[in-house]
């Protein structure tokens, strides 16, 4: 397991390392994880996105930001 609190430390990290998940926050110090889940749409690795939002007027725009060729992942839909 690895621990990164920054994008920046993130973007680095995937060029060095391959990960099979990523758990990544909304609200990064430096960006949001959604800065991060562009990086990983090129690799297999899965992504879940955790994040507190105390700000009830704060939304994040939540659709998916690539394509997932398992079908899998939404078995209602054809």
């Amino acid at each position: 397991m690895t621990k990164i609190l920054l994008v920046e430390d993130a973007l680095a990290a995937i060029q060095k390392t391959e990960f099979h998940l990523a758990i990544l926050d909304m609200q990064l110090p430096d960006g949001t994880g959604f800065d991060v889940s562009d990086q990983l749409k090129e690799t297999a690795t899965s992504v879940i996105f955790l994040t507190v939002v105390d700000d009830e007027n704060k939304t994040y725009p939540v659709k998916p930001k690539f394509k997932n060729k398992n079908k899998h992942h939404n078995p209602g839909r054809k």
